[in-house]
């Protein structure tokens, strides 16, 4: 089964990693640049590390603990 998997307001969309709740990980490019993010069902967080000189974030995997 596949399905289509779009950050709103991204122009480029990546999963990378799903665990057994669910939830799928990677990156997005948007107006602002590469940014990391957790999703499932449609909602999308985005994972950006907050340090000075970082351009962009990506996550690769992700486990199946709490």
């Amino acid at each position: 089964m596949f399905s289509t998997l779009v950050v709103p307001g991204s122009s480029f969309t990546s999963a990378n990693g799903i665990n057994n709740a669910g939830l799928i990980v990677d990156h997005y490019v948007d107006a602002n640049g590469l940014h990391g993010f957790v999703g499932k069902g449609g909602n999308f967080n985005p994972v950006d590390v907050p340090f000075d000189g970082v351009t962009g974030t990506f996550a690769s995997g992700i486990n199946d603990g709490d």
